[in-house]
């Protein structure tokens, strides 16, 4: 399994010793790539370190490793490039054997307490792979908010039906926590899906009429749990989270909860407590240009943050945004990769390039984004507002900078839009995708820039 990405695997028992379980893994690569093997375990999301540990391989191509956790927890055993995704339970140890000689690790042998719930994973895995493709774009397009609900509810009963029969029919006992964590993964999977389908789906349908799906497409929510603390460290539950309060706020991208503050704390307030809440508060303090706009109340939220019954390792990454907020760059030390980043490389809509007089004595905020990937009429509404709370500072330039690397094509965006007429700057960055220096980047699109 080449270059999987371990984005789903998350779990936390909350309920646990203070004492630290140790778990054993032992095993053997047949026809080793190199000398090396390599156990990875990444920090949840609550905080951490990654615990990385490299072997080199003993007689007979063996290997052995000892970790200790107190939670069940993801991890990667990583070999010649190739990664196999694992699951480790506190107190259960087990074995691996793989084949490594060709493209990909093949022959995946599990063994041991542990053994059964690990190759029930690679199992689910390979099911998502074979039996549950990425969903065609042009399919959604074409279809209605019921067609689109039906089309979720087959893929996620799908599902749940692998889960079930696997667990009813394997021979060694799987272990509860795995289950539940599968459950919650997909439940939280399709509950996203289903939430963010009027907005991310709506730009698939240009030039037809807004669709608001009826109050019964949102039953699915009955079934839900907002406040689930044993899921808080699943992606699917992350995202779910946000997702909802967007919904609940009605607002279609939710840009607001990316780049706002005050009006996020109000509503997370409503909705969830506990671990969820203090999660999505730490997701606020992450995306939020408060930090710079309004220190004052920042400082105000992030001293009240710090009292609360957060867990530490979540206080811990809020302390270190608060300590490296977003960078302001210079524009002489914004780069191109091989050397400083030269001011032509923005192009205006008259297809003349900015020169050095454009940036100096006047402070930029440059705002990136692609127009495949995101909808600029809510990003320009944000950026309008912003223009008028920062009416007392006339000199600042707040520029729109399209990174999508077809001019012509934001020409025409830009004449039909009438931007000319709007207090914002708009830009072309045609450079972006070969030149730009991918290092700048400020986290998930849109990205913004402080420039001198």
């Amino acid at each position: 399994m080449r270059g999987f990405r371990l984005g789903i695997i998350f779990l936390l028992n909350l309920s646990v010793s203070a004492l630290l379980a140790q778990v054993d893994l032992a095993g053997k690569i047949i026809q080793p790539k190199d000398s090396l093997i390599t156990l990875i375990v990444p920090p949840t999301s609550l905080g951490g370190e990654t615990r990385k540990r490299t072997k080199r391989l003993s007689d007979g191509n063996t290997f052995r490793f000892s970790i200790q956790t107190e939670i069940a927890t993801p991890a990667v055993i990583a070999h010649a490039g190739s990664t196999i995704p694992i699951f480790i339970l506190p107190d259960q140890s087990f074995t691996l054997e793989f084949t490594a000689s060709q493209e990909e690790v093949s022959g995946i042998r599990f063994g041991g307490p542990g053994g059964g719930d690990n190759t029930f994973l690679q199992a689910y895995l390979r099911f998502l792979e074979a039996e549950t493709p990425p969903l065609d774009s042009m399919q959604l397009a074409r279809s209605t908010a019921k067609e689109y609900r039906r089309l979720m509810d087959e893929h996620r009963a799908a599902r749940v039906r692998f889960v079930s029969t696997y667990s009813s029919s394997a021979e060694a006992e799987v272990d509860p926590s795995l289950l539940q964590w599968l459950r919650n993964d997909i439940a939280y999977t399709y509950a996203t899906k289903l939430l963010r389908y009027p907005s991310v789906f709506q730009d698939l349908h240009k030039g037809t009429k807004t669709r608001t799906p009826p109050a019964s497409y949102y039953s699915f929510l009955t079934g839900i749990r907002l406040n689930n603390p044993e899921a808080i460290l699943l992606d699917s539950y992350q995202r779910f989270l946000e997702s909802f309060l967007i919904y609940k706020m009605e607002r279609p991208m939710g840009w607001e909860l990316r780049t706002g503050g005050e009006q996020q704390y109000t509503e997370l307030n409503r909705y969830f407590l506990g671990l969820p809440l203090y999660y999505m508060q730490y997701l606020v303090f992450e995306r939020s240009i408060q930090w710079l706009v309004d220190p004052a109340y920042m400082a105000k939220e992030y001293q009240a943050f710090m009292v609360s019954k957060s867990p530490k390792l979540l206080k811990s990454k809020v302390r270190r945004l608060k300590e490296s907020p977003p960078k302001i760059y210079s524009m002489k030390s914004f780069s191109i990769v091989g050397g400083p980043l030269l001011y032509e490389v923005f192009q205006l809509q008259n297809s003349n390039r900015l020169d050095s007089s454009f940036f100096i004595g006047q402070p930029t905020v440059l705002y990136f984004y692609d127009r495949r990937l995101a909808r600029g009429d809510f990003i320009i509404r944000y950026l309008k507002r912003l223009k008028r709370k920062l009416v007392a500072h006339p000199d600042l330039n707040i520029c729109l900078v399209d990174v999508n690397t077809d001019f012509n094509a934001w020409q025409k965006v830009y004449a039909k839009n009438g931007y000319r007429d709007q207090p914002i700057t708009h830009l072309s960055m045609n450079y972006f995708d070969t030149f730009f220096d991918q290092r700048i980047q400020q986290g998930r699109y849109p990205n913004m820039v402080f420039a001198d």
